[in-house]
């Protein structure tokens, strides 16, 4: 069933759906906003006989209600309703516009930090650390004296301070002794004396092989060689070696490791510790402490 609408602005008459009667719509012609009042009509595919206009009644127009006086500002005006749906489109258009700034925001800064990061661990891989310990002008020789005990074996030959007991080894074949003294504060203090005569390393020439520089520090395979220096006391070679981890990410602790051979025997002297300790007064003085047949082999 369909319904004739007649425009209210322009008079334009044209068929729309029997349920927008009393609705507003919008004119076709003029695109004016006016409320539905014509009655339905029938419309039949099939023609009807004509039949004596006498005995046609005419039926009486339903009533249609007056128009609101808020006609315009109802919410079925298509003007609202098409302000409406604008409006929510734009909403939406803006959550999307805003989604996707602070997704390509987030993004930028994880970037950026993680370039940071890789820029940061690349530079403290690289930085040029010291290999120096502290000078002896500046260490106080006589206020350590007084607080480190002293170590030592006549049969073994060696002297050395240490600041508390340390622990005593000796090998089962009785060719080796090792001192061990691990420290919270400064580190770990190693002596190793073998009865290994090795002369060659009084050659000037003379090198030492990895594993003999390596030998007694733990975690050896994650240390890496730094630097060397060969100091001479008289005709016997002192070989000095800094050592660092290959990836300081997984620990900041350094190596000194100091070696020569006299006697008829090989000593070994080492600390590991703390980066920050290396110039400190008391790992210069465990060094310049060591003694072997009455002698002081280690300067620094």
């Amino acid at each position: 069933m369909t319904t004739i609408a007649k425009c209210t602005h322009c008079e334009t008459t044209f068929k729309v759906k029997d349920h927008l009667v009393g609705k507003a719509v919008r004119c076709p012609c003029c695109q004016q906003a006016f409320r539905i009042r014509t009655t339905p009509v029938l419309i039949s595919r099939h023609k009807k006989p004509a039949t004596d206009a006498s005995a046609t009644v005419a039926e009486p127009e339903p009533a249609v209600p007056p128009p609101d006086d808020d006609f315009f500002s109802s919410p079925e005006d298509p003007d609202v309703l098409y302000d409406q749906t604008v409006a929510q489109a734009q909403l939406r258009k803006r959550k999307r516009h805003w989604t996707t700034v602070i997704a390509i925001a987030s993004i930028a800064s994880l970037v950026l930090i993680c370039g940071t990061v890789a820029a940061l661990q690349f530079a403290y891989q690289e930085i040029d650390l010291s290999n120096e310990l502290a000078d002896l002008e500046s260490v106080d020789v006589e206020s350590l004296r007084g607080n480190w005990r002293p170590v030592s074996d006549p049969h073994w030959g060696y002297l050395i301070r240490m600041p508390g007991e340390p622990d005593l080894q000796e090998s089962a074949s009785g060719d080796t002794v090792t001192l061990n003294l691990p420290d919270r504060q400064l580190g770990r203090m190693r002596l190793e004396v073998r009865k290994e005569a090795n002369d060659a390393w009084n050659n000037y020439f003379a090198r030492l092989d990895r594993e003999e520089i390596l030998a007694g520090i733990p975690g050896a395979n994650l240390m890496e060689i730094r630097s060397s220096q060969v100091n001479w006391s008289g005709k016997v070679a002192v070989y000095r070696y800094f050592l660092t981890p290959k990836d300081r990410r997984i620990s900041t602790n350094v190596t000194v490791v100091q070696k020569f051979s006299t006697e008829g025997k090989t000593i070994t002297v080492q600390w590991s510790g703390p980066r920050q300790q290396l110039g400190s007064p008391e790992v210069f003085y465990y060094f310049n402490s060591v003694e072997f047949m009455g002698k002081k082999y280690i300067e620094r």
